[in-house]
């Protein structure tokens, strides 16, 4: 089934507050992705909490989506060991720091 859903870049720099019921979902989809990640502010979650308590389903839809995508995020990346030079350094900083306080 071809969802009619059309998912929006995100809009970090606009408020959620101002979405309600009557919106074009512009703003409440473009705002989805960040709050899947955790990534809104708390009045800006709030405010999408609220929007999907309203029983929004087409941005109920679009959140699960992703959610989706955000749950696979951490497989997609490769586990890389850091190197020795990585590891040197850390622990000069670290000795540094400590001989310093």
């Amino acid at each position: 089934m071809k969802s009619d859903i059309r998912i929006e870049e995100p809009a970090s720099n606009r408020a959620m507050a101002s979405v309600d019921e009557s919106d074009t979902h512009g703003e409440a989809l473009a705002t989805l992705a960040l709050f899947a990640l955790g990534s809104l502010p708390p009045d800006e979650q709030s405010a999408v909490d609220r929007h999907l308590a309203a029983g929004c389903a087409r941005c109920a839809h679009a959140l699960r989506a992703y959610l989706r995508v955000a749950s696979a995020l951490g497989a997609a990346i490769a586990s890389v060991p850091p190197s020795m030079l990585g590891k040197r350094r850390v622990k000069r900083r670290v000795r540094q720091a400590a001989h310093a306080t």
